[in-house]
């Protein structure tokens, strides 16, 4: 949010760690903390003031999930958006709000600052606090004078008409896969108000980012508001006894009605059509199954053109649980694997 170098005065001995925490407040006659934590992102002439400076590359982040009762656990590296110039990392905008989870009734209208739908117009479903912000569509880069401005072109950036990977479901090993799909700016495209008594007013659209989700993409399943048009086609590991999209059943059980690719992430679980969760993360929510029907182990491409050809920003991993049964008493037998997501351009 803000590059803040070492100093003396200024929001920097605030936060200095002393005794293994920091103060995060004012202290004697340095008052930079209360200055700094107002809803609204400090201007330049406050954020210099205090110190601030602005943000340059470096930050990282890594991800881990662990099944506790399943003893398995998978990790990775988080993905990072970098602000570039002429090819080489850049300095950002300062984008600095208060961690708090509301605003006051005469603070600041914070809707500018972010292209969530919910957000705008002149009576909002939400009302943002400076909690919710800065998000991906916080104008960050120069020439980015809007947040649906930016968050288009993180859309544009991120998109892939295919997602390729691999698939165990073996019985053999009691393999069992799932796929997760992140889908980092839908919820900048669409918002469902849910407070909304007329079902055919609860989707709302913004019209400034509509390349990937538009309403002509999508389609209402309940609460849900699932992608058009995914084409699977699944494969063995020798690349054959495959079938086309019409023969692959992608669905829920019974009697739910097929979703895929629903909400901001979606889980795909491979050949476990009896389950109400998935096998491997025990997924229970936009869950969606895939029937290969034939191959057991092998490798799977999802094509996601959409109706308009442009395909969508999508990202996510394969995650993999095997057990080898000839393992000796006493002797762990269970193993987790994953694999990012191979995303296809044109």
């Amino acid at each position: 949010m803000a590059d803040l170098p070492r100093s003396t005065s200024g929001v920097y001995p605030l936060i200095d760690m002393k005794n293994g925490r920091a103060q995060c407040a004012d202290k004697d006659s340095n008052l930079s903390w209360s200055t700094l934590n107002r809803p609204a992102s400090p201007d330049a002439a406050t954020a210099t003031a205090l110190g601030l400076a602005p943000p340059t590359t470096g930050l990282t982040a890594n991800w881990t999930l662990i099944n506790v009762p399943k003893a398995l656990s998978w990790s990775g590296a988080a993905m990072a958006l970098e602000a570039r110039k002429n090819g080489t990392p850049a300095k950002g905008n300062i984008v600095y709000f208060s961690q708090t989870g509301s605003a006051g009734a005469t603070d600041a209208d914070l809707s500018a600052y972010s292209a969530d739908p919910l957000f705008g117009g002149t009576t909002p479903a939400i009302r943002p606090a400076p909690n919710d912000l800065p998000d991906l569509s916080t104008p960050y880069v120069v020439g980015m004078d809007s947040p649906g401005k930016q968050v288009a072109a993180i859309a544009d950036a991120l998109a892939v008409e295919a997602v390729v990977n691999e698939f165990w479901t073996t019985e053999l090993i009691h393999a069992e896969t799932d796929w997760l799909f992140s889908m980092p700016t839908r919820r900048f495209a669409l918002g469902v108000n849910y407070q909304e008594a007329d079902p055919g007013k609860a989707t709302v659209y913004n019209t400034a980012v509509n390349s990937h989700f538009a309403s002509k993409n999508m389609f209402s399943n309940g609460d849900a508001r699932c992608f058009t048009n995914p084409q699977p086609y699944p494969r063995d590991r020798e690349g054959g006894t495959g079938v086309g999209p019409d023969d692959v059943v992608i669905g829920t059980p019974s009697p739910y009605p097929p979703q895929v690719l629903c909400g901001a992430t979606s889980m795909l679980s491979f050949n476990n059509t009896e389950s109400v969760a998935s096998n491997v993360l025990s997924s229970r929510i936009a869950l969606n199954h895939f029937d290969t029907r034939g191959p057991a182990d092998g490798w799977a491409r999802i094509n996601v053109p959409g109706s308009t050809g442009v395909g969508i920003p999508v990202i996510g991993h394969a995650f993999v649980k095997a057990f080898n049964p000839a393992v000796a008493p006493g002797v762990a037998g269970n193993f987790g694997v994953s694999w990012p997501h191979r995303l296809l351009k044109k």
